[in-house]
């Protein structure tokens, strides 16, 4: 088993879906910025993230685009035919828990 842990800052506001099983899923890209002592700059690099049920509720609440979250969870690797027929893919982290980083302030969501 896998586990990875990311601090970072929401690219956008929670996308929230309803499932056919009508559980709550909430999708969301954090981005992180780290220092490359390679290139020597300062990287942003993105992970996409995918929560179920109250957890989902939860992050979709009280979360909007800029707000800080630390996620736990585990690396899923998704494969999907594209629109253009081609087969596709792209890793996420299904989380298992977070944590919030910072108190909901004015104009988040």
């Amino acid at each position: 088993m896998n586990h990875i842990e990311v601090l970072g800052n929401l690219t956008k506001e929670v996308d929230v879906r309803i499932t056919a099983k009508q559980k709550t899923m909430a999708m969301f890209t954090i981005a992180e910025n780290y220092y490359d002592f390679f290139s020597k700059e300062r990287k942003t690099q993105y992970f996409r993230i995918v929560a179920y049920g109250k957890k989902a509720e939860i992050i979709a609440d009280h979360f909007g685009k800029g707000s800080r979250i630390n996620v736990k969870g585990n690396m899923e690797h998704v494969k999907f035919t594209g629109d253009d027929g081609k087969d596709k893919s792209y890793w996420r982290i299904l989380l298992n828990d977070f944590d919030f980083c910072e108190k909901k302030g004015k104009g988040q969501a």
